[in-house]
């Protein structure tokens, strides 16, 4: 009679112990998980900063080098002045050509750069939203067990008592 009511009972509670220790370690996971991708995106964002700020510094260079081309173009046997060097006129079409692949190689990895950044954000934004309401989950079912127990304990204790000779 009692055995077998209290014991249905102890094993639900076991297995509301093993799910919340389950629910734990999930949420310690995804807690470590969320860490390492703040990392990243910290990570990223500082590299997304840099192609930007050589993006910007190749620019200023190359906007004087139209002037500069031009006036090698005028005169092939003269030197010519072009970020802070002096140039002759054909290293200087071969350092503009280098300056502006730089430029498309930075311009592309930017783009490349900037949209995997915004992509860890937003799914950075999901877990948090995810690992709070699994946070808040975990405490309601926490809550709700401990204040269940009381109650399977105190069906429990009775039959514990009762059968002393069947090791219980």
């Amino acid at each position: 009679g009692e055995l077998e009511t209290s014991l249905p009972d102890a094993v639900r509670d076991q297995k509301v112990q093993n799910q919340l220790e389950d629910a734990r370690g999930e949420l310690i996971d995804r807690r470590v998980s969320l860490s390492l991708a703040t990392g990243q995106i910290r990570d990223l964002q500082a590299e997304v900063s840099r192609l930007q700020q050589a993006i910007e510094r190749r620019q200023t260079i190359l906007a004087d080098a139209w002037p500069a081309m031009e006036a090698a173009a005028g005169d092939r046997s003269q030197p010519v002045q072009f970020a802070g060097n002096s140039w002759q006129p054909d290293e200087l079409g071969a350092e503009v050509d280098r300056l502006l692949s730089e430029q498309d190689r930075d311009e592309v990895q930017l783009k490349v750069r900037s949209e995997a950044l915004a992509r860890l954000e937003h799914s950075v934004q999901e877990s948090q939203s995810a690992v709070a309401d699994m946070d808040t989950r975990l405490q309601q079912v926490q809550t709700d067990s401990q204040a269940a127990q009381p109650l399977l304990s105190q069906t429990a204790a009775p039959v514990s008592r009762s059968c002393p000779d069947h090791g219980l």
